[in-house]
């Protein structure tokens, strides 16, 4: 039996089909949408003074993230030129703005503390796990000598941020080095030596800036996965380091 051809015979495409090319383009076109805003927030956190001209065909997420960048960093005038006479107390608060949680830009209410950096920053530090209890209570926190010796032997523990300051204030170390891999690679990549890498290896290889920066934050969590601890200097001089020799290789290719 002939089967009726999809349709109505006269060549028109079904509905659901439609539709669903409808829900591909709309997908294609949020991707887009967040890149542009993404680089353009990055273009703005390199040079505040003068990436802030918004063109008016610029996707709203654009103009929506430059706007919690600019509250982030408390820029004033920024946010004065960005809402072009709208007032500033329209702008929903950093925690309700998904991009801006997205980018770690919304105060973080938990960090993420590595047990092995915490034992062996103890370690170094000639102290018992129940002097550093003893010590974190001095400061203010219900902290027991159970609970540090479960944190120890744990991979991440959530800790409240003025909790991770008073024991790297203790066992006098960088707080950077007491953070789990995912924490410590956030504030990495907001560091503007980070973002200068990421602009070079974007050029270099021909990727985005935000496929660039994914790409170093792969290849700095490499040490941490081996059990290292994570530190911002020790990473961004492995990754320059990385950088500049695909630099040498593509000049000398030229």
């Amino acid at each position: 039996m002939i089967q009726p051809p999809i349709g109505d015979g006269s060549g028109t495409r079904r509905p659901d089909s439609d539709a669903a090319d409808d829900h591909e383009r709309h997908v294609e076109a949020d991707e887009v949408e967040v890149t542009e805003a993404v680089e353009a927030a990055l273009r703005y956190l390199d040079d505040p003074a003068t990436a802030l001209e918004v063109p008016d065909d610029a996707p709203a997420a654009v103009r929506v993230l430059l706007q919690a960048v600019a509250a982030a960093r408390h820029d004033d005038a920024a946010l004065e030129h960005l809402y072009a006479g709208e007032p500033v107390a329209q702008l929903p608060p950093l925690s309700d703005d998904p991009l801006a949680v997205a980018l770690g830009l919304a105060p973080r209410q938990h960090t993420t503390v590595s047990g092995a950096a915490l034992k062996a920053a103890r370690q170094r530090a000639n102290l018992k796990i129940s002097q550093l209890a003893q010590k974190l209570t001095e400061s203010g926190h219900e902290v027991r000598t159970g609970q540090l010796q479960r944190w120890e032997v744990a991979a991440s523990v959530p800790v409240a941020p003025v909790l991770l300051a008073d024991m790297a204030d203790i066992l006098r170390v960088n707080e950077n080095s007491l953070l789990a891999n995912t924490d410590a690679a956030g504030d990495l990549a907001l560091t503007p030596r980070f973002r200068d890498l990421a602009k070079r290896w974007a050029a270099l290889s021909g990727l985005t800036i935000t496929a660039a920066q994914r790409f170093l934050l792969t290849k700095a969590a490499l040490p941490a996965r081996r059990g290292n601890a994570f530190d911002n200097d020790t990473a961004l001089t492995a990754l320059n380091a990385f950088v500049e020799e695909h630099e040498r290789r593509g000049s000398k290719d030229r």
